[in-house]
This record gives C-alpha cells, sequence and structure tokens, in this order.
C-alpha cells in the first residue's frame, strides 16, 4: 500500500509522503510532482490536468503492465497513441521526444526512501518503455532499453553510488508472468557475472557492498499496488436484471449482481454487513432511500431478479426512483468492497446527485478512510463534497493529516497543481487566489442561469 496504515479507533502511525511524478504529459509540461494522501480530491477547471492526471495514476498502479507495457487506453480512459499523450511544445508544436510517469515515496518502518520513473518514447505511434530510473536511498538503478520486440526485451542496467559505478547488458521475456514486472534480483546476477573480477578486487570497498546489499534488499520491483477506476458516468438501471455481470467494470454494470449475491443466502456475512450499513447509512444521510432490497424471482441463484429502494415505507423499483440512486449504488458498494491493498479512482462522483447527496458523500468518504482500510482519490467538482469532509475535520471524525486538496489551474505554460491542505478546524490552508474564485464563478454561472430560465420578476 501508498501509505501506513491507521489502526481502529484513529490511533496516530505514521503516514508516508507519497507523490506521484509526472512529465510531459498533455498538459503538464516539465516535471510535476503531486503529494496524495489517502483521501484526495483532484479539482479545478475544466481541462486543466485533472482526469489525465487520474488516468495517468490508473496505468502506474498496474502492476501486470507497469512500467514496460502501461495500458494507457482501459476502461474508463482513453488517452489515445504518443502523440495524443505527450505534451506538444510550444517552441516546435510537436510532441516531446519523451514523457514520464512515476512516483516517489518516503518514510514507513525503516525510514527508506524511493522513486521510481519509467519514461517512452514514439515506436510506431505508440509510447514504447526506454528507461526506468529507481533512486532507493542513496542507491540509483538505472535500466535502458536497446530494443524491444514482441517477446523480448533487451537492455542495460547501471548501478550507481557516489562514484561508483556498475553494469551489465541483460534480455529477458516480455510476455505474460513475472516478465512484466522487472525483478532487480535476477538482473543482479548478471552483474555479479559480468564484473566479477571488480567486485574480487573491490570486495573491502563498503560503496560496492552497499550497492549488492540494496540490489538484493529491493528484490522485486512492482508498483505499490493497485487501482480500480469508477466512470464519471454510471451504468443505467434495468427494471428485472437477468443475464449476470460478474466481471468488474467500471461504470458499474456489475454491481446489481454483485449485490445480488450479497444479498442471498450463504453470502459472506461481514462483507454483507458492511455493505447493508454502508448503504442504510448513506441512504439517510442524503435522503434518497431509507433502505435497499434484492427481490429474486425464482429459487435459484442463477433467476432473474429486481432490486428496490425504500421511500417513505414504500419498496419501488430502481427504474421508477430519481437517476441519482443508480449512479450512487456502484460508489458505495464499490468503494466498501474494494479491498484495502488497491487504490479507488472516482471520477465525478456527484454526477446526478441533489447538493445533499454529494454532502453525504463527503461523511462516506471520510469514514472510510479514518479508520485506515481505504484510499481514495477523488476528481470533483463538487464544493459540497469538500465541504463536508471539511466538516468532518473540524468534528474530529478524521485527521486532516489524511486529506490532500489538489487545484489545478490551467496558464500559459501549462497545468499547474496547487497542493491545499486543512488544519485541524477544517479551515482551508495554502489555497491560491483562484480557487474560492472557481467555486463562486461556478455558483453564479448557475444562479445567472437559473434567472434567465425564471425570466424578469415583479
Amino acid at each position: 500500500m501508498l501509505f501506513s496504515r491507521r489502526a481502529s479507533g484513529n490511533s496516530a502511525v505514521p503516514i508516508r509522503h507519497t507523490e506521484i511524478i509526472i512529465e510531459n504529459v498533455r498538459v503538464f509540461s516539465g516535471r510535476h510532482r503531486i503529494p496524495i494522501k489517502p483521501l484526495t480530491f483532484v479539482t479545478g477547471e475544466n481541462s486543466s490536468g485533472k482526469s489525465t492526471l487520474i488516468a495517468m495514476i490508473s496505468a502506474m498502479y498496474d502492476y501486470e503492465s507497469y512500467p514496460l507495457q502501461p495500458r494507457f487506453n482501459a476502461p474508463p480512459f482513453n488517452l489515445g497513441g504518443y502523440d495524443t499523450i505527450a505534451t506538444v511544445l510550444e517552441d516546435t508544436q510537436e510532441p516531446a521526444k519523451s514523457f514520464s510517469i512515476g512516483f516517489y515515496k518516503e518514510g514507513g518502518e525503516r525510514g527508506t526512501t524511493i522513486s521510481v520513473v519509467a519514461t517512452y518514447n514514439e515506436k510506431l505511434g505508440n509510447p514504447d518503455f526506454r528507461k526506468l530510473t529507481i533512486d532507493y536511498d542513496d542507491v540509483q538503478y538505472q535500466i535502458e532499453a536497446f530494443d524491444s520486440e514482441d517477446n523480448v526485451f533487451e537492455g542495460h542496467i547501471t548501478v550507481r553510488k557516489g562514484k561508483v559505478e556498475i553494469g551489465s547488458d541483460f534480455n529477458f521475456p516480455r510476455i505474460f508472468g513475472d516478465a512484466r514486472r522487472i525483478r532487480l534480483d535476477e538482473i543482479a546476477y548478471h552483474i555479479f557475472r559480468d564484473n566479477e573480477d571488480i567486485i574480487r578486487a573491490k570486495r573491502d570497498d563498503s560503496d560496492y557492498r552497499w550497492i549488492f546489499e540494496r540490489i538484493y534488499d529491493l528484490g522485486y520491483f512492482s508498483v505499490p499496488g493497485r487501482a480500480l477506476s469508477i466512470a464519471p458516468i454510471r451504468t443505467k438501471p434495468e427494471r428485472i436484471y437477468g443475464h449476470a455481470e460478474a466481471e468488474y467494470r467500471p461504470a458499474g454494470d456489475h454491481i446489481p449482481f454483485t449485490l445480488s449475491r450479497l444479498f442471498s443466502q450463504g453470502s459472506a456475512w461481514e462483507e454483507k454487513r458492511a455493505v447493508i450499513s454502508a448503504l442504510n447509512t448513506f441512504g439517510e444521510e442524503s435522503g434518497m432511500f431509507e433502505g435497499f432490497k434484492v427481490h429474486k424471482l425464482g429459487k435459484h441463484a442463477s433467476d432473474p431478479f429486481q432490486l428496490t429502494v425504500t421511500i417513505d415505507g414504500n419498496d419501488r423499483n430502481l427504474v421508477d426512483v430519481g437517476y441519482g440512486v443508480s449512479q450512487a449504488l456502484p460508489i458505495v458498494v464499490q468503494s466498501v468492497l474494494t479491498a484495502d491493498s488497491r487504490l479507488l479512482l472516482l471520477q465525478q462522483p456527484e454526477v446526478h446527485l441533489h447538493p445533499k447527496a454529494q454532502a453525504a458523500l463527503g461523511s462516506f468518504f471520510s469514514r472510510l478512510v479514518s479508520d485506515g482500510t481505504r484510499e481514495i482519490i477523488v476528481e470533483t467538482h463538487s464544493d459540497y463534497i469538500i465541504d463536508r469532509v471539511r466538516q468532518e475535520v473540524a468534528r474530529g471524525n478524521i485527521d486532516p493529516d489524511l486529506i490532500q486538496i489538489i487545484f489545478m489551474h490551467k496558464d500559459s505554460s501549462g497545468a499547474r497543481a496547487h497542493n491545499i491542505d486543512l488544519d485541524r478546524n477544517g479551515n482551508i490552508v495554502n489555497a491560491p487566489p483562484y480557487y474560492r474564485e472557481f467555486f463562486l464563478r461556478e455558483e453564479m454561472n448557475l444562479l445567472t442561469r437559473s434567472s434567465e430560465e425564471l425570466g424578469p420578476t415583479e
């Protein structure tokens, strides 16, 4: 996981400082280091880089593909090819020769620091892995690609500590399995083999010993977790559900069938209780519904079923109530079910929700994160969600050190990420002047549109 976990009861433990590194990706011209915490909000104007940042985090937090073959177009994201990912340089109006994504962490039980940055060039119109740089404490590993075909990856690894530098050429299959991760302890074998004379001559040199200890200490290189993404527009409700969608879908197509499984006999009680509790609490706080039920239309698990919500004491089919209910379900259910080894990426969870329901999401996110079992990044335009989280901080329900607000702003030089924190009273700290202006402008635009629609008043 990215962050040190907090024990139940909100007893504080050290939180690792974590940053996302992104360079020459779309509006992110040059290198940017963006801090994230267990509950991070990414907000700001349209086309300021919010969705790009979320998409790059999704691509990077996938140990099956990053860093060698990141999936930049895995749903719900569609970043296109190299020319649509790399920053178009102002002076040449051409895409940058390379772009990079990675992360930086410091802290933890051993107090170590690690920085991982993967760089990609263009090949046949697509991003192609070119270099991986890992700085682990004071030792640097640099893996450079000489050439890469469909099944073979050839390269060179260089290890440095101060003025000491050794290296070796290597190749390995670039196919499914461990080959899609870079295993430094296996690569270390090549370094030992190819530099045996040097190692024997330098066996008493502390820098050489430190290098090889760090190689084995690092072992596998892999991303610090996995991510699940929920799309900004979720699936439409159906009156009757039949064919099962067991596979995870960013639009939440699988959620009705997940609920049917949870509400059936023999399901895991702890999991079921957590989902029911979350739905009931959110339904009450949002004012959207009082309860939730699954109605089977047969005796077998594979038979069709209906989803109903209780409103004013009456059970109503999901199709016959406000559209916001069906849009909120994937967010609430998947947030509860997401394992604590995964990062949850939410895009505009406020879509189709009225202000009271948006505020209820703020309380919901605060509860999930405060016990140390969830890590969530939320892209949002909703002041109601953020303000409710601020209230939860002021009430002492969540530690402000767990919360980060990233305000994205675009100027003539590209995207700028402003880091905004909260104090113990929920007050906003270090906000740029245009942060509040952004939300006030949004509110004024809404009021202006409403006045125009209503027409003149006497």
